[in-house]
């Protein structure tokens, strides 16, 4: 079998803006961090998650491996995701 050749992907200049931000649902409690500037089914995108727990937002960042960060609203753990982006590599 011979191995496909590697598309290049086009990465946006700029880190995210909370516009570009899509979170969504995964329980009353969870959330999914996802920058729109990607398509949907580009993994690249999921930036990462939001739960709360015990009045806390707890903010799981890809590329982040074991750091937590925690925030007293959801508004400051979604803006946590443009202050402190991930540079993809």
């Amino acid at each position: 079998m011979q191995p496909t050749t590697p598309t290049q992907i086009e990465l946006p200049s700029a880190p995210p803006t909370v516009g570009d931000l899509d979170v969504l649902a995964l329980s009353a409690s969870e959330w999914r961090i996802f920058d729109n500037r990607f398509s949907p089914d580009n993994a690249l995108g999921l930036l990462g998650f939001v739960e709360e727990t015990r009045n806390r937002f707890e903010v799981l960042q890809i590329g982040r491996p074991g750091e937590i960060t925690r925030y007293g609203t959801l508004s400051q753990a979604l803006d946590h995701f443009v202050r402190m982006p991930v540079a993809h590599s």
